[in-house]
């Protein structure tokens, strides 16, 4: 699980990380998203209304 310890680079907000724990998981595991396009990779949008972010998570093989 080194992906949510050692390959965060920069200053991730820890909400940011809290909102998009859930789907890393579900990713990381093989889930799929059935609303989304086979090209399309998820999005995850940080809770903090004040500072709106949009994180991408994309499965790497």
């Amino acid at each position: 699980m080194s992906f949510l310890t050692n390959d965060i680079k920069g200053d991730v907000c820890i909400h940011a990380n809290y909102s998009i724990i859930p789907k890393a998981f579900a990713i990381m595991y093989g889930a799929s998203f059935p609303r989304l396009k086979e090209s399309e990779n998820p999005t995850n949008a940080c809770p903090d209304g004040k500072n709106p972010v949009i994180y991408e998570l994309e499965r790497i093989e």
